[in-house]
Formats: structure tokens, C-alpha cells, sequence
């Protein structure tokens, strides 16, 4: 790949914080987020790192309203809005898209 790339914001959601401040607080007192699974159902009782907002959470905390959005989506959101707040931009007149794998 030619060119650059440039880092101006971040945004975090994981098992340990929903946000980057959250996280580097967890991370600075060695907080695990690992544990039972609460939010979403499984077959197996094994301990994962679950982000602890419920999808409901999720759409309030965004102000989302469009119904059969990914949790994934949601996440993803969530983290790229609190990247660009970091950053100071806004997308108003940019036209953008998001990739998540």
C-alpha cells in the first residue's frame, strides 16, 4: 500500500471500558474483563470478555433509532464517534463509511 496514514482520534469500546479513558484506567490497575457471560446467550458456560452494555444501552447512549442494527455496528459507533470527538472533526461535510472486521 502507498501512502500514509494518519491516527487524529481515538475511540474505545471493549470488555475492560466504553471509552479510552475507561480502558487505560482498567488497563492501569491491571482490571480483567474477563468473566460469565451475561448479555448474550451461548451452549457453552465459558468466560469471555463481554463489552457490558445491553444492545438497548447501546441505541440509547447513541440516540440510534434504526431498528436490526449489528451489535457490531453498534460498537463500532459507539468507538468511532468517541474518535472523532478526540480528534475534533466532524463528518458533516465529508462523505464516509465504516469497515469492521
Amino acid at each position: 500500500m502507498k501512502g500514509k496514514a494518519y491516527v487524529v482520534g481515538l475511540g474505545v469500546v471493549s470488555a475492560i471500558g466504553n471509552s479510552v479513558a475507561e480502558n487505560l484506567h482498567a488497563l492501569a490497575i491491571s482490571h480483567s474483563g474477563i468473566g460469565p457471560l451475561t448479555l448474550l446467550s451461548s451452549q457453552l458456560n465459558l468466560p469471555v470478555g463481554e463489552v457490558k452494555l445491553s444492545n438497548e444501552d447501546l441505541s440509547k447512549r447513541l440516540a440510534y433509532k434504526r431498528k436490526n442494527t449489528s451489535r457490531t455496528a453498534l460498537l463500532g459507533i459507539l468507538a468511532a464517534r468517541e474518535a472523532l470527538q478526540n480528534a475534533m472533526l466532524s463528518l458533516k461535510h465529508w462523505r464516509t463509511g465504516l469497515i469492521s472486521a
